[in-house]
């Protein structure tokens, strides 16, 4: 390398640095880990795309789903609790989490309805309204008995955050 080439290499690198600098301070290039701000949103923006990936699945595949959720609810409502219970813990994603601890939060609102509905999307891939439909088909013993264990799921989530 001759010395034109090599002074020409630094004149670059140099012009180079010289844009990175703005009024006297340096710019310093953003890290690449994310802030606990933006993981979260992205964690949020993740389980809405699962949701709307449920809710735009082929007919067969929510059918299929739904199915599969109304026995559960029917024939094993305690699964539905301990599915309910790892979304709480965080076992279907951050944003998941997120989600269930809004309603959570939120104690006016129909906890058990809203929860077992949204267990319904992340365990069994049943859209909302296909899950609903289910519920409503449950003979009110077994409403009842749901209702009981999804509860008690809730009210030991409530007493862990106190």
């Amino acid at each position: 390398m001759t010395d034109k080439e090599t002074q020409r290499l630094f004149d670059k690198a140099l012009a180079a640095t010289k844009t990175q600098r703005t009024a006297g301070a340096t710019v310093q290039k953003r890290s690449r880990i994310p802030t606990k701000s933006e993981y979260e949103r992205n964690e949020l923006d993740k389980a809405i795309a699962q949701e709307k990936r449920v809710e735009k699945a082929p007919l067969q595949e929510r059918k299929e789903a739904a199915a599969e959720f109304f026995d559960a609810m029917k024939n094993n409502p305690e699964r539905v609790a301990q599915s309910l219970d790892m979304l709480i813990d965080g076992n279907y994603g951050k944003g998941a989490q997120m989600r269930a601890e809004q309603i959570l939060g939120s104690p006016r609102m129909n906890r058990n309805a809203a929860l077992t509905h949204m267990i319904g999307i992340y365990e069994w891939m049943s859209p909302g309204r296909m899950s609903v439909a289910g519920w409503k088909k449950l003979s009110p013993a077994e409403k009842k008995k749901l209702d009981e264990v999804v509860g008690k799921v809730i009210r030991e989530a409530d007493e862990a955050e106190d």
